[in-house]
């Protein structure tokens, strides 16, 4: 009787085909968690400019007052309820009445893996101006 060889992968092979895998796989998972981040920005800058439009449109229907810092006064009359950014925080609101500005910010190191410092990206008026946030002056 004759013997066939078998053939097939040896052990090394293997474990340097799933070594491979794994680094690739961490790789892949690194980019699709800044993705998410980066996602999570955008709504978050949505968010705040949903905010805003309701601010401004009670200070049309109410003699240019800003509202109060609560900000019960603008739910649900012009926006549905407040939002919250992707950690489940209600966004931060300062606000002076003298001057009639006030500031959106999202609150504590949500976007750290933007690089994006604490308490923001913020929203100031009068403008709309966004800070904080890498690129964006």
């Amino acid at each position: 009787m004759k013997r066939q060889k078998i053939k097939g992968f040896t052990l090394l092979e293997l474990m340097i085909t799933i070594g491979i895998m794994a680094v690739l796989a961490m790789i892949l998972m690194v980019r699709v968690q800044r993705a998410r981040e980066q996602g999570a920005l955008s709504a978050c800058l949505l968010n705040m400019r949903n905010i805003s439009l309701a601010i401004e449109q009670y200070m049309v229907d109410n003699k240019n007052q800003i509202p109060p810092p609560d900000l019960d006064h603008v739910v649900p009359d012009y926006i549905r309820d407040l939002p919250k950014n992707h950690k489940n925080v209600e966004y931060g609101y300062l606000s002076e009445q003298d001057t009639r500005i006030y500031t959106i910010y999202c609150p504590g190191l949500s976007h750290a893996m933007l690089n994006v410092p604490a308490d923001y990206p913020r929203y100031c008026s009068p403008g709309g101006q966004l800070t904080g946030i890498p690129g964006v002056k």
